[in-house]
């Protein structure tokens, strides 16, 4: 597969887009069998048709959902999804990476069922102790809560909210809070999950837009009970277990330190106990 560089990004160095770069380097210095790998770079018949060279993947799992129709994931086959993803996610963690645009339209497909990441534009380094960084990264609809409400110090834990949110898009079939703007999306994100307190998130009143932004609480408290039954295949989803549901709880954890880190996660019982992982058999034309 062929993925031509933009030219027309104005922030280039010596006349090679920055974000071209960075992607370039990142993905050389991972090495995952589920994150898409560059095999060279190619020139065209011109200084700016430059290409990379990447393993040819059928589609995204966006398409992947798209192509499924009503029929719904087997448990199985989403666990042993899940299971890929956080896999990489872990390998991009432990190179002190942040990939910041984690979604179901960046994760490929291969008839052989398995996932990869790709799309490492926006990716950047991290350390310890945590530096800032922009906030204005990852899609809207997979942006972590700390991020709407202007945090610049933060890590793995951002891109731990968006594979919670890709967990439950692919128990859904559709993204799991679908705001119209950022106000929107954080009401969604508190009718799914309950309002800030103090038992969820101590620290919430220092974020920097804490008390700029003003919701009304939910009578009926949270909603991600009802959104994703435990035990039933109501509403056509994918059955959802007990342990599946508490590590969709812990990867979409109000605070962010309170998220489980990707490597957790590969530990958790959901992929223990209960059915086995198996293969995913998507649907190709």
């Amino acid at each position: 597969a062929l993925k031509q560089i933009k030219f027309d990004n104005a922030m280039t160095k010596e006349g090679f887009p920055i974000t071209a770069l960075r992607e370039i380097s990142v993905l050389l210095e991972l090495s995952h069998d589920c994150i898409v790998t560059v095999r060279e770079m190619v020139v065209g018949d011109r200084a700016d048709k430059v290409f990379m060279v990447m393993e040819y993947m059928e589609m995204d799992l966006k398409e992947a959902i798209e192509r499924s129709g009503q029929s719904p994931f087997p448990q199985s086959e989403h666990k042993h999804m899940m299971y890929q993803i956080l896999s990489a996610v872990c390998h991009v963690h432990e190179k002190w990476y942040l990939h910041r645009d984690l979604k179901t339209s960046n994760i490929l497909v291969h008839k052989s069922g398995k996932v990869a990441l790709c799309d490492f534009g926006l990716a950047r380094k991290y350390q310890e102790p945590l530096k800032a960084l922009t906030q204005m990264v990852v899609t809207l609809w997979y942006r972590a809560p700390e991020l709407l409400f202007g945090e610049a110090v933060y890590g793995p834990a951002v891109d731990i909210w968006s594979v919670g949110c890709i967990f439950g898009e692919l128990l859904k079939k559709e993204a799991m809070m679908q705001g119209q703007g950022e106000l929107d999306q954080i009401n969604k994100i508190f009718q799914l999950l309950g309002v800030p307190d103090d038992d969820n998130w101590p620290n919430f009143h220092s974020l920097p837009s804490a008390r700029i932004f003003r919701w009304r609480t939910k009578k009926d408290g949270p909603t991600l009970a009802t959104t994703f039954p435990v035990n039933t295949f109501t509403g056509g989803q994918t059955y959802l277990d007990p342990t599946g549901f508490d590590l969709l709880g812990k990867l979409v954890a109000l605070d962010p330190s309170k998220r489980i880190s990707a490597g957790e996660a590969l530990k958790h019982a959901y992929f223990r106990e209960g059915v086995e992982k198996q293969t995913p058999r998507f649907i190709f034309r």
